[in-house]
């Protein structure tokens, strides 16, 4: 393949490094802003080119030597080779510019909130097994990096890894969830229920495991198949987020970094700043969290969700947290706006990557809703919502919070006010 110099200046929003030679857009991933480097062309089309870094001609000043020693393989990591507070100027500098040309949104003062320690910061993490080896896919291909610990994993990963190597026995994933008390639930995930799956429980209960389940290879990109047993230890798990109890099932949807999601959370009902005579309504309100703790604080709330799995959650942690003035519609938000007048003078909206739909976004601003909460985990589609709400709303505040430490991604809470 042909070689070619690349001076790197930038990052897209995926945390590969971009230049340009003879007007050519170049990706290329594990290099710094500042770096000069001999690549690898890849792939190339019309407009743009990936390319894979061969050699470094010149080193960036930002760069520095990564704490992972699988990080130059690894696809979980974007920016282990730049300092934290590098990563941070980058994910706000980035935020602002698609705020700003997607949204005209320019005179905000916004800031990012990192972590003061961004370590085994997840709460759940899927791991890839096949001959033997334990680790995540590399990011150009679907070759897995065989990985003894992960730095953003949670914290008693290497544990079950060890475990999961002396005994692989036909399982093609594990899954590890954590919770607030540091306990563990596995979820061990094959073709076919392998042999010998008492032997294996036993170990992985010895060393932490709380709850430990069978999964049944996934389908349709779902994390988890349908067809999942309980194997041992107890079979019911528990978080909590805010002072909110959850019941957790293996399926169950979970913002993955406790520590911000709970910033998030608190921040959202802040902006709101519910009283005992209102009423409110969560948007996309996934298994409850949000809806929950704003129930504590107002006359009465309702969370509408697609997923039917997820409002039964919701139901069950309603009762489970003694909280009855609140009810939860299992519909698309699009389809049940569209049956239904929106009353509540306060929202939250969280919806998933690509954002509201339109009939949603107009069905608010027909409403009377006077504050309006936005979480996003995409700041591209919350730019284009925002130049779409502000006919209605004024934009009082926008914060970024960094969700997801060492990658590109960003999660993005903003206050509306009616005009």
């Amino acid at each position: 393949m042909k070689k070619i110099e690349i001076k790197i200046e930038d990052y897209s929003a995926t945390g590969s490094g971009v230049g340009r030679v003879e007007d050519l857009v170049y990706f290329v991933d594990k290099t710094v802003v500042g770096d000069k480097i001999l690549a690898e062309i890849i792939k190339k089309k019309k407009n743009y080119a990936i390319a894979k870094k061969i050699d470094i001609i010149e080193k960036s000043p930002l760069r520095i030597k990564s704490d992972c020693k699988y990080f130059e393989q690894c696809g979980g990591c974007s920016f282990r080779n730049i300092s934290y507070n590098d990563s941070l100027e980058f994910k706000k500098n980035y935020a602002k510019d698609i705020l700003k040309k997607f949204a005209d949104i320019k005179n905000l003062n916004i800031e990012i909130e990192g972590m003061y320690e961004p370590y085994y910061y997840r709460n759940h993490v899927q791991l890839k097994i096949k001959d033997k080896k334990i680790g995540y896919f590399n990011k150009q291909s679907n070759n897995i990096i065989d990985i003894d610990d992960c730095l953003i994993a949670p914290r008693n990963t290497r544990e079950f890894i060890k475990v999961l190597k002396k005994y692989p026995n036909g399982f093609i994933e594990i899954g590890i969830r954590e919770n607030n008390l540091g306990e563990y639930m596995i979820i061990l995930v094959g073709k076919d229920e392998p042999k010998n799956l008492n032997t294996i429980s036993q170990k992985l209960l010895e060393i932490g495991a709380k709850s430990i389940y069978f999964s049944k290879r996934r389908k349709n990109g779902h994390r988890y198949s349908d067809e999942i047993t309980f194997l041992a230890g107890e079979k019911n798990f528990y978080d909590s987020f805010c002072d909110i109890k959850v019941k957790v099932s293996p399926k169950s949807f979970l913002q993955t970094n406790r520590i911000q999601a709970e910033k998030i959370y608190n921040q959202a009902i802040n902006f709101l700043e519910l009283k005992n005579i209102d009423t409110f309504t969560d948007i996309y309100c996934g298994m409850g969290i949000m809806t929950l703790m704003g129930a504590k604080l107002c006359k009465k709330g309702a969370g509408i969700e697609s997923s039917k799995s997820a409002i039964a959650d919701a139901n069950f942690n309603k009762a489970l947290n003694a909280i009855e003035n609140v009810k939860f519609y299992a519909q698309k938000a699009e389809i049940y706006l569209e049956r239904n007048k929106i009353d509540s003078k306060k929202i939250i909206l969280d919806p998933p990557r690509k954002g509201c739909d339109k009939l949603v976004l107009d069905r608010i601003i027909d409403s009377n809703c006077e504050k309006l909460a936005y979480i996003s985990c995409n700041v591209a589609t919350l730019a284009r919502d925002l130049k779409i709400l502000k006919s209605s709303f004024e934009i009082k505040n926008l914060k970024l919070y960094d969700m997801f430490p060492f990658t590109a991604h960003t999660e993005c809470i903003a206050l509306l006010e009616r005009k």
